[in-house]
């Protein structure tokens, strides 16, 4: 095979591979890996090649390039994209003589980054741009280089860990430097990895984005085309209504065994199944010719799971394995209905189960007690054919199949009575093994066994050495608390064996005892080697973690707890609520909350630090562990809510809350009289009096809602709120917000306003305000001039940019003020840590208002957002956001969401409109919220 090949055309050939389906290019990926291309024969230099491929026998592909590259294989395929032409072009490719690489190409990105960084570049910084610009070059002249995170580490990009990988990130190599960092630090965004710093300013990936998604949906589109292609199954109306016809099975049983008879369809009587017919009948049901009825396809299910042999049609009690199998289909109830008697009739199941009984010595045979297994009225059992062990035990015979203990085999066995010496049966031994095994017991033995039940007791203390420390002890012990066993290293022992005195027989029952090695796993206490005890540090999670275990231990087990540690059983402390304002600016209040607590030990400063923990753990000096809860029924959550309220995020420290955000009937029940009536009144007076007229700057006939906006609008503006209009889409947004900016010029307000939409929309602005207003100026800044608009704001009353421009030119506008800023499509800034929101929150502006047909889109983190830019502080920082609105197991997260935004956002749907609701509609942010 030669070394060197000249081959034309190289990207499109690369082309050309990348069309094979997936499945093909797997599959002669794994031709060329394995070597089955033979050899390669230059037909026409350049253009025309005759391979040999290996697969079953030898076949030949022809690549040939005419107007684009091709393919001729004579395998059964017939024509071109097989698995042998996709091995053929990949081995031709890689002896392909390549390209010489342009050296003297200029770099963009360099120019890119010389034209936002003012400095010169680190030594550190130009090797790494040189390294992505060598490396560009090297991908587009080299078939077998491939693109990894080794190359990224030399780029500067931090976070990856120590590993390797090979990238697949473009269809198509990008066509510069600057493209190809795109697409690389995009992928290190989303990987959550960090860029070099000096690169942050030129890394807009925001149309990488597109392009990957794109490419996402373009693959996951072959891989549906390449499952439509494999899936055989045909369904038509006539498939539907022919449901398979349904076979019943059912088991005889017999002398020796149980066997499987099945009963056809267009039989009238069961059958049993031959070796030959049982296996024709596993081929036909693994063929779904024919299906069981319920009972019958469960059964078939248990008879054919077995882990040994193959399966056969009948069950043999002499066989331990199948005795096993039998026991599985007799403990489903479902299936007890089909065992039925060589006559075909059902088994019976008597109610009333076996029990072991034992019997005293008697005159004739002095020296032994007899233990049988016998009816409930002490009757033997008889005529038994079967005893299968488990637990429960079941028993065939000809009175049917009975219930009963577990029994010993061979050496204890169910059909007859077992002789067992005396001293056997009166030994501690022998009563334990009776007593476990439920059997009735003689009187005059039962007068000398006495059964102690046993419980687990727990002992807890803290110990200080070197650090504190909670010690955990484990004993078993009798009904008096006595100490009988104890728990050491896995197991349980007895500290002191004696030999008892008396003549009793002690029989120690430690059935409660199980649950020792699973109980105190959720501590995860480390053991004391030489010592009784486990121990686990005092750290900042352990009381939480203690006073969980404590409430899920079973009731049975027992708890002592020493010192401190009591306070965790018993330290949560009840608390009433009272709310207290005290007004800090105009409509404004600070909301302070009171704490009335049931515990009068505890003082003002030490209920402070109970409160600011917010429902968990505190540790007192000298009083041990305490913890807050507030004494609030479903109803007094409910009406917290409705004031934006969360008692599980109660502190002292106050919250900054408006008139109108107090002013929900809900506050009556926690503000004192006075102070209620007070913020009625106030909440009042601000929705009363902002009530202007149109201005007469506008030539436009508002509809209803739309009077009904502006005044919202202008509502915000008199209180110096920012908000959000969240109209549907086609409800006249734009004819509301310069209704709103004509009423600020009436008022003497002047400056230039900012608009900031989608391209789409930008001429729609300069539109509407030509059309509606009188002796407004809107100026539409076009791409090419956007530089210009700080120099020029005085040019125009109403400035409209796209997001896009925003970005480019946020950072000159910063020093403007101005009159308001809006953001038409607030959605462009939903995500809160892009570009676009980060450079909208920096703007400088009297009013701030944020249009959008619906304020959440995929999550809660959109409105946060939003509000974040309008009204910045509200909704607190994003974490403490998510923590208290978005929490899984507040059912009222969402309403409390809606009370604090509802001063600050209008939302009108076109049905609403239509039914000429109300305007303000906050219940349906809520609903908007819960969906």
């Amino acid at each position: 095979m030669p070394t060197a090949i000249d081959v034309v055309d190289q990207d499109g050939a690369n082309r050309w591979l990348r069309s094979f389906s997936s499945k093909i290019r797997e599959r002669g990926q794994k031709y060329l890996d394995s070597g089955r291309v033979q050899c390669i024969e230059i037909v026409t230099s350049g253009v025309e090649f005759r391979v040999t491929v290996r697969g079953s026998t030898n076949y030949v592909v022809t690549l040939l390039h005419e107007e684009g590259w091709g393919s001729i294989c004579d395998c059964p395929y017939e024509w071109g994209d097989c698995k042998h032409a996709y091995a053929a072009m990949k081995q031709l490719l890689f002896h392909a003589v390549q390209p010489a690489l342009d050296t003297t190409k200029e770099s963009v990105l360099e120019q890119r980054l010389q034209d936002v960084l003012p400095r010169d570049l680190k030594a550190i910084e130009t090797q790494a741009l040189r390294h992505i610009s060598r490396l560009h070059r090297e991908l587009g002249g080299r078939l077998s280089r491939r693109l990894s995170t080794q190359d990224l580490t030399f780029m500067g990009i931090e976070g990856m860990g120590n590993y390797w990988q090979q990238l697949n990130l473009w269809d198509e190599l990008p066509c510069d430097d600057y493209q190809f960092w795109l697409h690389i630090a995009c992928h290190a965004a989303d990987q959550g990895w960090t860029i070099p710093s000096f690169l942050e300013p030129i890394s807009d990936f925001s149309s990488i984005r597109d392009y990957q998604a794109k490419r996402q949906r373009r693959q996951v589109a072959e891989g549906w085309c390449q499952f439509f292609g494999q899936h055989r199954f045909e369904y038509t109306e006539e498939t539907a209504r022919a449901n398979r016809p349904e076979s019943n099975l059912r088991l005889c049983v017999r002398d020796d065994g149980v066997m499987l008879e099945l009963r056809l369809p267009e039989a009238e009587e069961f059958a049993e199944l031959t070796l030959g017919s049982f296996r024709d009948l596993m081929r036909d049901w693994t063929n779904r010719e024919f299906g069981f009825d319920v009972a019958g396809e469960l059964l078939w299910m248990r008879w054919c799971a077995r882990d040994f042999g193959d399966p056969q049609p009948s069950l043999e009690f002499s066989s331990f394995a199948d005795l096993g199998i039998l026991h599985e289909i007799l403990d489903t109830p479902r299936l007890r209905e089909l065992l039925v008697n060589e006559a075909g009739q059902p088994l019976p199941w008597p109610d009333e189960p076996l029990r072991w009984d034992v019997a005293p010595p008697t005159q004739e045979d002095p020296h032994h007690y007899s233990l049988s297994l016998v009816h409930t009225n002490g009757s033997p059992l008889r005529d038994l054919r079967a005893a299968i062990e488990g637990s429960p035990s079941y028993f065939l015979c000809d009175q049917g199949v009975l219930i009963g203990p577990a029994t010993g085999g061979e050496k204890l066995p169910p059909d007859r009575p077992t002789r067992i010496p005396i001293e056997a049966i009166e030994s501690r031994a022998g009563a334990g093994f009776l007593t476990r095994i439920g059997a009735r017991l003689p009187p005059s033995l039962a007068k000398r066994i006495a059964v102690i039940q046993l419980r687990p007791r727990i002992t807890c203390q803290l110990e200080s050495d070197y650090q504190e420390l909670c010690s955990i002890r484990i004993d078993a012990v009798d009904e008096d608390g006595k100490s009988v066993l104890k728990w050491r290293n896995q197991k349980w022992t007895k500290p002191n064996p004696s030999k008892s005195k008396n003549s009793l027989i002690t029989i120690l029952r430690r059935d409660l005892l199980k649950c020792v090695p699973e109980v105190i796993m959720p501590l995860k206490p480390g053991y004391n080697w030489g010592g009784d005890d486990y121990s686990i540090s005092i750290g900042r999670r352990f009381p939480q973690l203690f006073s969980n275990w404590l409430q899920d231990l079973p009731s049975y087990v027992q708890v002592e707890l020493r010192g401190e540690l009591q306070s965790l059983l018993d330290g949560t402390r009840t608390g009433s609520i009272e709310l207290k304002v005290e007004e800090d600016e105009i409509d404004w209040f600070d909301l302070s909350v009171i704490v009335n607590v049931d515990d009068t030990e505890l003082s003002r400063e030490e209920i402070k630090l109970l409160l600011n923990a917010k429902g968990e753990w505190v540790r007192l000096e000298n009083k041990g562990w305490r913890r807050l809860q507030f004494d609030l029924s479903e109803e007094d959550d409910e009406q917290l809510a409705q004031l934006g309220l969360n008692p599980r995020n109660l502190s002292s420290d106050p919250q900054r809350l408006h008139a109108l955000q107090l002013a929900h009937p809900a506050a009556k029940k926690f503000l004192p009289p006075e102070q209620s009536e007070q913020i009625q009144l106030r909440a009042a007076d601000i929705q009363a009096r902002v009530n202007p007229p149109i201005p007469a700057a506008i030539h436009a006939e508002l509809r209803p809602y739309q009077t009904d906006g502006f005044h919202f609008l202008s509502y915000l503006a008199t209180n110096n709120f920012g908000g959000i209009l969240a109209d549907d889409m086609g409800l006249g947004k734009t004819l509301q917000t310069l209704t709103w900016l004509a009423w600020l010029r009436e008022q003497g307000e002047t400056g230039p306003t900012l608009v900031v939409c989608p391209k789409s929309v930008m001429d729609n602005w300069e539109t509407e305000t030509r059309r509606f207003t009188k002796g407004l100026l809107a100026k539409v800044w076009q791409r090419g001039e956007v530089d210009n608009l700080p120099d020029r704001v005085a040019d125009a009353d109403l400035h409209v940019i796209n997001y896009n421009q925003l970005r480019k030119i946020g950072e000159l506008l910063s020093p403007i003020r101005f009159l308001a800023v809006i953001l038409d499509e607030g959605q462009y800034i939903k995500n809160p840590t892009s570009k676009t929101a980060q450079t909208a929150r920096s703007l400088t502006a009297h009013r701030r208002l944020v249009l959008t047909g619906t304020p959440i889109e995929n999550r809660l983190l959109d409105l946060w957002s939003l509000m974040t830019f309008a009204m910045p502080g509200v909704l607190g920082g994003q974490k403490q956001f998510t923590k208290i609105y978005n929490a899984k197991g507040d059912p009222h997260g969402r309403l409390r969401l809606s009370s604090r935004v509802r001063p600050f956002l209008i939302r009108r749907t076109k049905s609403q409109v239509a039914k000429d609701l109300p305007a303000r509609i906050e219940e349906d942010l809520y609903c908007e919220m819960e969906g």
